[in-house]
This record gives C-alpha cells, sequence and structure tokens, in this order.
C-alpha cells in the first residue's frame, strides 16, 4: 500500500507510514462482481452510478447519478429528442456498469481509478 502523501510503499498490514507516520486507511477488497451487479440491477431502474456507491466513490456516484437522471428526464419530452435520449440512456447505463467493474479491479489492485468522461474523479 503507498502512502498518499509521501507514496512510499508500505506492507499491507501497517496502520502508519514508516516513512511520514501518516495514518494509513487499509481498504477491505470489494467484490467486482457485487458492484457490478447493484450497477447493473438499480442502473434498469435508472439509478446509474449505484454501484460507485458500494466502492465509496461518491463524487463519481454523483455525477453518474445525475447525468442518468437528466437522461432520463429529457426521455420524458417526446418525439424523436425522447428517441434520441432513449438510446443515450442505454448507453450511458453500459458505461457505468462498465465503470463500476473497472473501478472495482482498480481498488482491489490498488492502481489508480480509470478517468470518467476523461477526469479524474475520485
Amino acid at each position: 500500500m503507498k502512502c498518499p502523501k509521501c507514496q512510499t510503499e508500505n506492507k499491507e498490514n501497517v496502520t502508519q507510514c514508516k516513512k511520514c507516520g501518516t495514518k494509513l486507511i487499509i481498504e477491505s477488497p470489494k467484490n467486482k462482481y457485487y458492484a457490478l451487479g447493484i450497477s447493473i440491477v438499480l442502473g434498469f431502474f435508472t439509478l446509474c452510478g449505484a454501484g460507485q456507491l458500494y466502492l465509496n466513490q461518491f463524487k463519481r456516484a454523483a455525477i453518474e447519478i445525475i447525468i442518468g437522471l437528466v437522461s432520463y428526464g429529457l426521455t420524458l419530452l417526446g418525439g424523436y429528442v425522447s428517441e434520441i435520449f432513449n438510446l443515450l440512456l442505454v448507453i450511458w447505463y453500459i458505461y457505468t456498469c462498465y465503470d463500476t467493474y473497472k473501478c472495482a479491479e482498480a481498488i482491489n489492485e490498488d492502481k489508480p481509478l480509470p478517468k470518467l468522461l476523461g477526469t479524474n474523479i475520485q
């Protein structure tokens, strides 16, 4: 586990960085299939981003939920606009499920999170 302050590599079972003394938060691994399942089931009911809540990625979840709800709201306009936003909502749903899976993998492997819409959001 890397120290967030000095980036020193520490053993997994320590609670404090040996170099700078920063308290280390040891997270239990997150089940990527459970996170994906949450994302699939709740995303189907227009709550895209629910899997990110399980992963404790609250900013990322808020962005995904807001975009999903706005897209859903725009589907209610009717006509061709509704059809376009229905398609975009399905694409967003698939993307958030994939993003949840990749984020769970990154968290478990102690790697940086993938970018969300080209932006690093933690």
